[in-house]
């Protein structure tokens, strides 16, 4: 197998990345051309580091005696453009929701089932944050104890799974102001419905008269099979009242840049699963379709696309797809999506003074069955 090292990431001032496909074209007598292409398109690639340190500039010349002269391959991968468009300049990968495991969460069936309420607790038809309904807990008159709690909960009885991580958020108002007083948590408990413990979530939050959303996540602990969700109010001041509403609860894992082929409709149209609901892609991302780690094939996206609520989206790519190659399973880059290059002997460029020190080499696609 072959060796794969990584390009340098040392900062690179040019970088122009582009794909060939070969093509004969004759012009012919009469105005008439005839143009033919043949075998496999593939992508080349020319880097210019920025002014380097000498430490910098040693890991470059290091990377430069690696990458090609006895086998060895790197991922390639456009340096001005490593992640779909939508999400550079410091606009981050959304995480991946998997949906909400709880039940009227929104109070619209205007009852409390199957929410368990204490005393204080009621359903308010007036003032939901969508809809009409939300939850109200109301501490009641001044000074009718320090440490008063108001609090509702619910048993989530399916798709929790040990060692995964998972949100827990909802929207809050209070009546008034309030520096402290709401709690969100989840309580674990195994398959027979035996505590393991407890994660505090939101912890003595303040809120305002205006709606605001509160959240954290929790990793479910060992032989963790169920969740009871709490809200509460606990406050120790003057009469008021804290409205909650829209909860969400469910896995929540962060986003790396991956998802997992789907389908194949075409050579030239995929679907993808396992993205962030509302996942942009752009004319002109990238995307790498992996079948192992040495076989790889590096594409445009022609047209717009938006992953639905499910985290699938349908693609359009440029060039051709192999379908011989590359069947399902596979995998689905779009953080550096790469293609497997060797540098172009006599390519490299690394002159050295005490004013400048950039680096510069080309490289050409190498392929792997």
């Amino acid at each position: 197998m072959a060796t794969l090292i990584s390009l340098p990431s040392v900062g690179y001032v040019e970088c122009d990345f582009k794909s060939v496909r070969p093509r004969d074209t004759n012009r012919m007598e009469g105005r008439r051309t005839e143009a033919q292409t043949f075998g496999t398109p593939y992508w080349t690639a020319s880097y210019r580091a920025g002014a380097l340190t000498k430490v910098q500039e040693g890991l470059v010349r290091g990377f430069m005696m690696q990458a090609g002269d006895d086998g060895e391959v790197f991922a390639a991968y456009d340096a001005w453009r490593p992640r779909p468009i939508a999400y550079a300049e410091g606009n981050y990968f959304p995480g991946v929701n998997f949906g909400n495991l709880m039940s009227n969460g929104g109070f619209e069936t205007g009852a409390s089932s199957p929410w368990a309420f204490s005393a204080g607790v009621t359903i308010n038809s007036s003032i939901g944050h969508t809809g009409s309904y939300c939850m109200q807990l109301d501490k009641g008159t001044s000074g009718i104890g320090n440490g008063t709690q108001r609090a509702a909960n619910q048993l989530v009885t399916n798709n929790i799974i040990a060692g995964k991580q998972y949100r827990l958020g909802a929207w809050v108002m209070g009546n008034v102001n309030s520096l402290a007083g709401a709690y969100l948590s989840i309580e674990w408990r195994t398959a027979a419905n035996a505590i393991i413990s407890t994660s505090p979530i939101v912890t003595n939050a303040g809120f305002t008269t205006a709606w605001q959303f509160l959240s954290g996540t929790a990793v479910a602990p060992a032989n963790a099979a169920r969740a009871v969700v709490y809200a509460t109010l606990a406050t120790t001041g003057a009469a008021q009242i804290m409205f909650m509403d829209d909860f969400t609860f469910g896995r929540y894992e962060s986003f790396v840049g991956s998802g997992v082929l789907q389908a194949i409709t075409n050579a030239f149209t995929i679907v993808v699963n396992g993205l962030p609901d509302g996942f942009k892609l752009s004319v002109g991302d990238y995307v790498e379709i992996r079948k192992s780690l040495t076989v790889r094939s590096l594409h445009l996206i022609t047209e717009d696309a938006i992953a639905n609520s499910s985290g699938v989206v349908t693609l359009k790519i440029k060039y051709a797809l192999d379908l011989q190659t590359f069947t399902l399973p596979c995998t689905v880059h779009f953080e550096k999506a790469s293609c497997l290059m060797q540098i172009d002997p006599g390519s490299y460029a690394g002159p050295k003074s005490w004013a400048s020190r950039e680096p510069s080499f080309a490289a050409t696609e190498v392929f792997f069955s």
